[in-house]
């Protein structure tokens, strides 16, 4: 066990946690322990999830009510096939194509 001295303690911190202390019927030294205990044995705000922390700023000043956009039904493959340009009809894009390259190219040294 570690012995530890508080200096410069204002007078009215002393005074409540004195009053404290003989609340619970323990000694300040105690009191003051326990007090320590606690407080070190909480999980911290860093702790928290970080949406939890968020949630409980944001909590006292109301709800947003978000008007969301109608969703359109999705595509089947099917159907992107059948919007696809064919190739060789002039609706392909205006970049070339990749060139495949040979894996043994892609391992070579140099010397």
């Amino acid at each position: 066990m570690v012995s530890i001295t508080i200096r410069r303690l204002d007078d009215s911190i002393k005074a409540k946690l004195r009053v404290r202390a003989a609340k619970r019927v323990r000694s300040m030294e105690e009191e003051a322990r326990e007090i320590l205990k606690i407080a070190l044995s909480a999980k911290s705000e860093a702790e928290l999830d970080f949406g939890k922390a968020i949630r409980r700023h944001i909590a006292p000043l109301g709800g947003v009510e978000l008007e969301l956009p109608k969703r359109e039904p999705y595509l089947s493959v099917g159907s992107l096939q059948e919007q696809a340009p064919s190739p060789g009809t002039g609706d392909s894009p205006p970049f070339p194509s990749p060139k495949p390259r040979s894996s043994s190219a892609f391992f070579t040294r140099r010397k």
